[in-house]
């Protein structure tokens, strides 16, 4: 029996591991791609260019393009709320 995967598309395992910066044990490569590049962007800002070829074969050019994009919308909503000090909200 597969586990069953939440609204995010993933498991509550493969979740509770991102979330304690621990391997996610994907099973799918395009996956792990993913998540390589996105970890790689969020922590130097920038791939290498062994990063780079790796998503841009993994992913294609366009794949690439729209991830780093959400990826840096992301980021800048992450200032944003930093700046303007949002809290979480009251249960």
């Amino acid at each position: 029996m597969r586990p069953s995967r939440g609204g995010a598309g993933m498991t509550d395992g493969e979740i509770d591991a991102l979330r304690n910066g621990e391997p996610a044990g994907l099973d799918d490569a395009r996956e792990r791609l993913v998540l390589a590049t996105t970890t790689a962007l969020a922590s130097q800002n920038d791939l290498s260019d062994d990063e780079y070829n790796a998503a841009r074969d993994g992913l294609g050019e366009s794949g690439l393009f729209e991830l780093t994009t959400l990826v840096g919308y992301y980021a800048t909503l992450a200032v944003q709320l930093r700046v303007f000090r949002v809290g979480t909200p009251a249960p």
